[in-house]
């Protein structure tokens, strides 16, 4: 990590970058998990938009939360589905090394608008110093 954290600072393309963790995904992934089992129509994420992705943690945190429940389960209780994997990330280092089944809506926060996505769940540990005008504006537009 610290090697990319590197390269980023390098080229200019950092924006901020603090990886989300496993942590807080775990506690997002508990809480679905649960609202799932109290009401059928919340199985899952369903398609997910995660602004300033990254290197997408919340796809791999998701991802590995429900392949680690499923070799536990007992009665084969399911993890938390994603559907399709929507980003927006401004470093180009960083949309270089998005899977294939990733789909990039826009790079800049500024520059597009989220009101037309259509996505179930939203992500974002947005940028500190801009943390406010980026959680009011996607719990506005979203």
């Amino acid at each position: 990590m610290n090697a990319l954290i590197q390269q980023l600072k390098n080229a200019g393309e950092d924006f901020e970058f603090y990886p989300t963790t496993k942590e807080m995904i775990t506690t997002i992934w508990n809480h679905r998990r649960r609202s799932g089992r109290l009401h059928s129509r919340l199985n899952g994420f369903g398609d997910v938009f995660d602004i300033g992705c990254g290197n997408c943690n919340f796809k791999r945190w998701v991802e590995e939360l429900n392949k680690t429940h499923s070799q536990q389960s007992k009665n084969d209780e399911e993890g938390v589905a994603i559907g399709k994997y929507f980003v927006m990330e401004k470093s180009r280092i960083l949309l270089d090394r998005l899977d294939s089944s990733t789909i990039c809506l826009g790079t800049d926060f500024y520059e597009n608008t989220l009101i037309d996505k259509p996505v179930d769940t939203i992500f974002c540990n947005p940028p500190y110093s801009d943390y406010e005008e980026w959680t009011a504006r996607i719990i506005t537009e979203s």
